[in-house]
């Protein structure tokens, strides 16, 4: 459960971070809701994992597979 966990937060940070350059400064009303809505899942998750996952491992994990997903 906890990878789960981790890979719906991978997956909405991803998800807030490419709706980012979309929200114009937040300016744009639907980015802007996508954009905050997917971070707080994506915190609240990471969060969540980490109560069973070390916090170095979920991290590097965290980091690794969203700048492998951005980059390709």
């Amino acid at each position: 459960m906890e990878y789960l966990l981790l890979a719906i937060a991978i997956f909405s940070e991803i998800l807030a971070t490419s709706y980012l350059k979309q929200t114009e400064g937040f300016t744009r009303l639907l980015p802007s809701i996508i954009c905050i809505l997917a971070y707080a899942v994506c915190h609240y998750s990471f969060a969540r994992c980490l109560m069973r996952i070390n916090l170095s491992v979920g991290y590097a994990v965290w980091c690794g597979v969203g700048l492998v997903a951005r980059i390709s």
